[in-house]
């Protein structure tokens, strides 16, 4: 099993209705997408490769912090605690912090922006590919 990830955000001024995870382009947001297995982090539309112990999320975690760092350079000031709340809501492990964040309706990887909503916010998104098949696909909304 392979998780794959996805790290974006919505400008304030975007004026897309549809957002399609993978295809920043046409969404008008800037992502990045990473394939975890094997205790390494790789970028699929980058050039990221970082190995890590234990478990992906793990609170103050140095690859976490690294991955902070890495996406950063691209625009996405995203902490390391944001990321681990974000991505622990995904895998339904609730913790204090998760409130800041929003599980929302979305399918095959596409949420709306009905009104512009999301603007200005970033999102995460999280599916397993066992097979080339994708299972348990989440995303959400950092709200706060």
């Amino acid at each position: 099993m392979t998780k794959i990830i996805s790290i974006g955000y919505i400008p304030k001024d975007s004026t897309t209705d549809l957002i399609f995870c993978g295809d920043s382009e046409n969404s008008n947001t800037m992502e990045l997408n990473f394939r975890i297995e094997n205790q390494l982090i790789l970028g699929i539309d980058n050039d990221l490769t970082l190995s890590f112990t234990g478990d992906f999320l793990s609170p103050n975690s140095y690859h976490l912090n690294e991955l902070s760092k890495y996406i950063s350079n691209f625009g996405l000031n995203i902490s390391t605690n944001e990321i681990y709340n974000g991505f622990l809501l995904l895998d339904n492990q609730e913790d204090f912090f998760y409130q800041k964040f929003k599980v929302i309706d979305s399918s095959g990887g596409v949420f709306e922006n009905k009104n512009q909503m999301y603007n200005g916010r970033c999102y995460f998104r999280k599916y397993h590919e066992i097979n080339d098949e994708i299972t348990k696909e989440k995303i959400c909304i950092k709200m706060l």
